[in-house]
């Protein structure tokens, strides 16, 4: 059975196995067999376009099937990656002009790469005419050729979704010149937007970063956007490629980013055209792990994403000086299935047997015994086949968390900026701690996706750390949510720029100074801010590296600084807009402040965590018939922790997976988590609707 058809009984395990020279054939028939009998259900499978495509009309596709067949003898399902970032010699000879340009104008010949060893990186220009034949013709005939296979489980058509290099030729630049036609119509609508005096779209050029000492904001704005089109529209046409040969199995594919924020690639749209989306993730940082997992669950949604590689053994690379421990990659695994995902796959079976990679990543021991890892993902896997949660349904997310894709593209535009202390991340990762630290679990939502009534009007509170720039829409859809109850909490710097880089006059700009009640006069630099309740007058840890002088326009002041508002509250409709003119996120010394100022919002708004608990632990909760779930993680990555549930004394409480015996005393269940670990309690409320849902 595929993962997809299983997709109501979630929780499988999987690694992955082959990739060209590793590991040799003569391992394949006993390795297969043990991880059948590990208990994983699926491998993962490298078909790179050189290896199987070494001259223009030949095709090798034996070995690839050998592998198939074995994994059906031993019951193990495949998921084969496309990889047409391998190019192979015979392309480059043939049309040299589809070769990658770099910044400085200099083709890029095709060479290895640590995850390439064999050569082909970075692939051909897909601007290209004949690249892009080419390029289309290998997924047609590697689908083409192998779909019959009942191995194949899924599709995976874009590793990490990985832009090597943005190349700079002129293909690229026409189709670059042609989306900017396409996007203003008329050229005297793009000089208007930009102050320039073109006489034709054919004299616009492509933006290149690397040669310019500072790019403008209107500029960068374009190029990003460029960019994040072009890696939908090629996420869409291979996933349409395939379609078209074979649409009984799912297709796939992953990014390797934790943050929400955008690169050189829109992963966020990038995914709305496979079946499943995934992710690549090698922190050892609890709180990483656990961002990049609330982002695949809020791009794609509980069920439609798994983990699809998290590393097995030693890494990073030469010396891999750090190694996961058997109990690590369990917690790791449960943190992926607490945020929906189905899957969660393991980099890999054997370690690596060349270059960089080498001799790293291995379930197995660098000398091919078994490891105390694999022991662990295999009692883990007859664990989960025992205990199968179906039907798992997560409670829904009732904060969201908003970015603006441009927000990190104005402040990356020149050196001055980048020098900024504070940056998108900084805030958004403070305030996602604080509210993890709260046993909430927010989304993250994209405010392009404001358009869509349906992605966000479910929240009850949305926490924008940073909105430098708004879009059109974006301060009219949010007003509207605050009106009908929403709360809506926002960081300094808020509504500065247009999409187009140009200033509002009054800021914050399009409308939002209405909705929070206030106007910016202006700004002052600084490291610290310290606030004050102005009823009790004790002083707080406040904010840090900017402070902005607000004007009421009818706001209240719930703290101020140095007799001026610090953060402030608006009364509209039947909502709040709250507005804190400095970074409160940056007051590390002390973030029990910014827990407890925000913990009181939240309790406003009618948010609480879904149980009662004391200790440093982060916590999701699901409900799975009449049982509910509820995932507890220590979010340290190097220390144990102790923490308390409070439930109704009638509740029962287990630990299905066996990690460890409960202590319990009345109401209040005592655990101990080792660093990283993640625990799976069913708590069975048939009698009871006093836990918090």
């Amino acid at each position: 059975m595929s993962l997809c058809a299983s997709m109501s009984t979630p929780l499988k395990l999987g690694v992955q196995y082959y990739r060209e020279p590793n590991p040799p054939e003569k391992c394949w028939r006993r390795d297969l067999a043990d991880i059948a009998q590990a208990g994983m259900s699926f491998i993962g499978c490298w078909v790179p376009w050189r290896y199987v495509n070494p001259e223009q009309d030949r095709w090798e596709l034996d070995p690839i099937r050998r592998l198939l067949d074995l994994a059906a003898e031993n019951g193990l399902g495949v998921r084969l990656q496309l990889v047409p970032e391998s190019a192979p010699d015979w392309a480059a000879r043939e049309q040299p002009d589809a070769l990658m340009v770099n910044a400085w104008g200099q083709r890029i010949p095709l060479h290895p790469h640590p995850m390439l060893q064999l050569g082909g990186w970075p692939g051909l220009n897909w601007h290209h005419p004949a690249a892009r034949q080419w390029m289309d013709d290998y997924i047609r005939r590697t689908v083409g050729l192998l779909q019959s296979h009942p191995a194949i489980h899924f599709w995976s058509v874009w590793n990490e979704i990985q832009i090597a290099v943005f190349s700079h030729d002129p293909h690229t630049t026409n189709a670059f010149r042609a989306w900017m036609r396409k996007r203003f119509g008329d050229i005297g609508h793009y000089n208007e937007a930009h102050h320039t005096r073109f006489l034709d779209f054919d004299e616009v050029p492509l933006p290149n970063p690397q040669v310019q000492d500072a790019m403008v904001l209107s500029i960068a704005a374009d190029l990003a956007e460029f960019k994040w089109e072009r890696s939908v529209a090629e996420g869409q046409h291979r996933v349409k490629l395939v379609r078209e040969l074979d649409q009984s199995r799912p297709v796939i594919m992953h990014t390797n980013t934790n943050t929400p924020y955008l690169n050189e690639r829109d992963d966020w749209s990038v995914a709305a055209s496979a079946d499943l989306y995934g992710n690549s993730c090698y922190n050892t940082d609890p709180f990483y792990d656990t961002m990049s997992d609330i982002k695949q669950r809020s791009i794609k949604g509980q069920g439609k994403w798994l983990l699809t590689e998290r590393c097995g053994g030693r890494m990073v690379y030469y010396y891999g000086h750090q190694t996961a421990k058997g109990h690590e990659l369990v917690s790791d695994a449960l943190k992926a299935f607490a945020h929906g995902a189905i899957a969660a796959s393991f980099w890999q079976y054997r370690c690596e047997r060349g270059e960089q990679e080498a001799p790293n990543f291995g379930l197995l021991n660098q000398d091919g015994s078994r490891s105390e890892r694999l022991d662990a993902v295999a009692d883990l896997a007859g664990k989960l086949k025992r205990w199968n949660p179906e039907g798992m349904v997560l409670d829904p997310a009732e904060i969201g968390m908003l970015f603006e894709p441009l927000d990190l593209v104005f402040r990356n535009c020149g050196d001055a900026w980048m020098k900024q202390p504070a940056q998108e991340w900084n805030e958004t990762e403070q305030w996602l701690r604080a509210l993890l630290d709260m046993g909430l679990s927010p989304d993250f939502l994209d405010a392009r996706q404001l358009r869509d009534a349906s992605a966000w009007r479910r929240f009850k509170v949305i926490v924008v750390p940073s909105l430098v720039a708004l879009r059109q829409g974006t301060a009219a859809a949010l007003s509207a949510w605050a009106h009908q109850g929403g709360c809506l909490i926002a960081g300094p710097f808020a509504g500065v720029f247009n999409a187009r880089g140009e200033a509002f006059e009054t800021t914050p700009g399009d409308g939002l100074s209405e909705l929070f009640g206030l106007r910016i006069v202006d700004r002052i630099g600084g490291q610290v801010f310290p606030f004050v309740d102005p009823d009790t007058r004790a002083e707080h840890p406040g904010g840090a590296s900017l402070f902005e002088q607000a004007r009421l326009a009818g706001a209240h002041v719930l703290l101020e600084c140095r007799g001026m508002p610090a953060v402030t509250e608006n009364r509209v409709g039947r909502g709040r807009a709250i507005y804190a003119t400095s970074f409160i996120s940056g007051a590390l010394r002390a973030p029990s402040f910014l827990n407890a100022w925000l913990g009181r919002q939240l309790q406003a708004a009618g948010i609480r965590s879904p149980v009662e608990f004391e200790g440093p632990v982060w916590l999701n909760a699901a409900r799975c018939q009449e049982q509910r779930i509820l995932f507890v993680g220590n979010p340290s990555p190097d220390a144990a922790c102790a923490a308390t549930l409070i439930v109704p004394d009638i509740m029962t409480v287990t630990d299905p997976l066996g990690s460890q015996s409960l202590q319990r005393n009345g109401n209040a269940i005592m655990l101990s988590l080792a660093p990283r670990q993640t625990l799976a309690l069913t708590m069975d409320d048939r009698h009871t609707n006093k836990m918090r849902s």
